[in-house]
């Protein structure tokens, strides 16, 4: 049986991508980049930081898993 392989979506987590939200990088790594999440888990009213604190740590290199990716 054969499959086809899609290609891959659009990466807007991709610091190449003309879709990346660079107004919520806060800083860049060797192999990671920190950002602000675009959407909190709190109630952002009662948060004294955008986002409510909530960071996310990205890898530089795009992976479609954990597994895929350099150790």
């Amino acid at each position: 049986m054969y499959y086809h392989r899609l290609a891959p979506a659009p990466c807007w987590f991709c610091l190449g991508s003309p879709d990346v939200a660079k107004h919520l990088i806060a800083s860049i790594g060797d192999s990671f980049y920190l950002a602000l999440a675009k959407g909190s888990l709190i109630d952002e009213t009662a948060a004294q930081v955008p986002s409510g604190g909530h960071v996310i740590l990205i890898p530089i290199q795009h992976c479609d898993n954990l597994r895929s990716m350099d150790p």
